[in-house]
Parts: structure tokens; sequence; C-alpha cells
């Protein structure tokens, strides 16, 4: 059984990537390129042209959702230097009953007593409800501002989606014997 390299096939055919599925916002030209350059005298377990490219359209198909998900994660927006950054809700509710009695007395000029005037007997529930917000954000103090910029740096260097994509790709349809 004869054994082609990843170039061998693309240069024999080179529709090999049309059913290569990405997400939306991936450059499909870049993607082949870095698997062109990354696997290129890499051997495929696949040596015929038209059934590696049905698998690759198989094989992206079924990755596409899990390359959108990590593209999105990698886009996401976030302040590098914080590691604290939410939203904090509080809600209170306060029930307030009260009952009494009031006598109103009065006393007449000429007397040294009171006499009741009015009375009074009241009762009542206040109910009320109070709702705090607050946001948090900025670094808490347990990491220093360097060292995330640090981790930030290889974050990114070490992810980058291209890079991800054609790990995957090797590691499905290349025999990685050197």
């Amino acid at each position: 059984m004869t054994m082609l390299s990843v170039m061998g096939l693309y240069q024999y055919d080179p529709t090999l990537f049309d059913t290569l599925q990405l997400p939306e916002e991936l450059n499909k030209d870049t993607l082949i390129g870095n698997i062109l350059l990354e696997c290129a005298e890499l051997e495929t377990f696949i040596s015929d042209p038209a059934v590696l490219k049905e698998a690759i359209g198989y094989w992206s198909n079924k990755n596409l959702d899990n390359w959108k998900r990590i593209y999105e994660t990698l886009k996401a927006e976030y302040n590098p230097l914080w590691n604290k950054d939410g939203t904090y809700s509080e809600t209170e509710t306060r029930n307030l009953a009260s009952s009494g009695t009031s006598t109103g007395s009065v006393s007449a000029f000429n007397t040294t007593g009171f006499q009741n005037q009015s009375k009074q007997d009241a009762s009542g529930t206040d109910t009320g409800t109070i709702k705090r917000e607050r946001r948090e954000s900025g670094n808490i103090g347990l990491t220093t501002s360097q060292s995330m910029v640090r981790e930030e740096a290889e974050l990114r260097r070490e992810l980058n989606i291209y890079d991800f994509i054609t790990e995957d790709f090797k590691s499905r349809f290349c025999l990685l014997v050197y």
C-alpha cells in the first residue's frame, strides 16, 4: 500500500479541502495553508484523495460546533488585568406589623384630673422590598498584574484557533511516525 503525504494529495487534487466546514468568522484559505505548512510531508492513513476529501467533510462537520465554541471563548471580551468582574444582587423583604391603642385626654380649666376625650385602636402591616446591586471588578491582589499579562500572552500564543484545528487534523488524518 502506497502512502501519500498531505501535500502530495493536495497537489494531485486541489479540491481536497472543498468539503471542509469552518465557523463563519474563520478564513478557510488561512487554515488550509496552515495545514499544508504543518503537515506537508506527513503521510496520511487515507491514500485515496476522494475518500480523504469526504472524510475531511465528515470530520469538520462533527467538530464544527466545538470549533465555534472555542473561537467564541477566545474572542470573549474581558480585561486581562482583572481577576474579579461581576455583579452581585441582593433582595431583602421586610414585613413591619404594628398595633396599639391611642387615647387622647383633656383636662378642664377648673380641675386637676384628666378625662378621656378620644380613643383609637390601630393595627397594620407595612411590607417593603429593598433591592441592592453592586458591581465589583479589578484585581483582588492575589496575582500581580505582571503575572496576568504573562499568562494572557502565553494563552494567546498557545490557543490560536488555526493551530488548534490544524493539530486536530494532524492527529485525525496523519501518521505521526517520523
